[in-house]
């Protein structure tokens, strides 16, 4: 997080968190704030990084593989 954001943040926090107990409440609202974009990023990094692996397996098996099975096969394997 670059500094002039956290300033930004914590300005906002602290115009909305007034009153009460001083800094530490500000420190408690700003740490919750950054708590929740950390989490929410990961979340949606870890979801394009799967779907981006899925992708990249299937190409590689479809390269190798690249045989299809007819539509009404029902995945029944034999074996010679």
């Amino acid at each position: 997080m670059s500094p002039k954001l956290f300033y930004s943040i914590l300005d906002l926090v602290s115009q909305y968190m007034k009153g009460g107990g001083g800094g530490g409440d500000h420190m408690a609202g700003l740490a919750a704030m950054c708590w929740g974009l950390w989490k929410t990023k990961n979340y949606y990094l870890l979801n394009r990084l799967i779907r981006d692996s899925a992708e990249a397996l299937k190409a590689t098996v479809l390269h190798f593989h690249p045989q299809q099975a007819p539509p009404d096969d029902a995945g029944m394997v034999l074996l010679q």
